[in-house]
């Protein structure tokens, strides 16, 4: 479907622009770029880029289109690749540039190469350092000293400033269930550690499985005494339910960190992208 879309393009642009020249030429391929980088469709807008800059090689707008392109089609290595070829002393890179490698470092996880980049780079204002040192401490887990680059910003007039500052508190604030103590709830009453860790109904299950076998194996003992082969079968079932009930709880009680830390990571994400578009 795709390719049938860009051959009635090419098609439809060759009839427009017939009479004006040659369809390939640097300026059509150009706005062909452009169309394509506009309607979303990077990968396709990265090799027409690329072809542009076959023509001029040394076009700063070209070259930063291709990273843009790279960037948000999702081909980060080759981005990251391409800014080393358009510089290879990552000290030399303009803002622009180094804007854009920096998203495109922080979107392959390369953390440490991150935090060395910006702390090298000439151009970088000491705010813009602080809200990316930042963002790296809050997408990998370290809240406290994320924090701490929030506050060292002298300016607490920038955009940034009051939005990461919230989000960094919520961060540190939580609030976070302990697994030691969800595994101790259900280890008193079954499924109460998943109920602790926001998961209820999973927890109403696991009390009623578990008190059910327990009563089961209660019967078939007192009807048939030790040698109940019904007391057994259901005692183990049920004894079985108990253990995973605590290991389950365990687990609820971390993926409930997790889904927090998350969704700290999500909000980080939106208001960096918002910010550096």
């Amino acid at each position: 479907m795709t390719r049938r879309i860009l051959f009635l393009f090419l098609l439809n642009a060759s009839l427009a622009y017939g009479q004006e020249g040659n369809l390939f030429d640097r300026s059509h391929t150009h706005r062909f770029a452009d169309h394509l980088f506009k309607s979303g469709q990077y990968e396709f807008a990265a090799r027409e880029y690329e072809r542009l800059l076959f023509l001029a090689p040394q076009n700063d707008t070209f070259q930063l289109q291709v990273l843009r392109a790279y960037r948000l089609g999702a081909q980060t290595e080759k981005g990251i690749q391409r800014s080393h070829d358009f510089f290879p002393d990552t000290k030399s890179m303009p803002w622009p540039f180094a804007l854009e490698y920096t998203k495109l470092s922080l979107n392959a996880r390369q953390w440490e190469n991150t935090l060395s980049f910006i702390q090298t780079s000439p151009v970088f204002p000491e705010a813009d350092k602080k809200i990316v040192q930042s963002s790296i401490f809050l997408f990998t887990d370290r809240f406290q000293e994320a924090r701490q680059h929030i506050i060292a910003i002298q300016d607490t007039t920038h955009f940034l400033y009051p939005a990461y500052l919230n989000v960094t508190e919520k961060a540190l604030q939580g609030p976070y269930k302990k697994p030691w103590v969800a595994g101790g709830l259900s280890l008193i009453l079954p499924g109460a550690g998943k109920a602790y860790a926001g998961q209820w109904k999973d927890g109403l299950v696991s009390l009623i499985f578990t008190a059910g076998m327990a009563f089961q194996s209660y019967r078939g003992f007192t009807q048939q005494g030790i040698r109940s082969t019904k007391g057994w079968i259901y005692g183990g079932l049920g004894l079985g339910f108990y253990g995973g009930n605590i290991f389950g709880s365990i687990k609820a009680a971390k993926q409930y960190n997790s889904r927090k830390r998350d969704a700290i990571k999500h909000e980080t994400s939106a208001l960096f992208t918002t910010y550096y578009p």
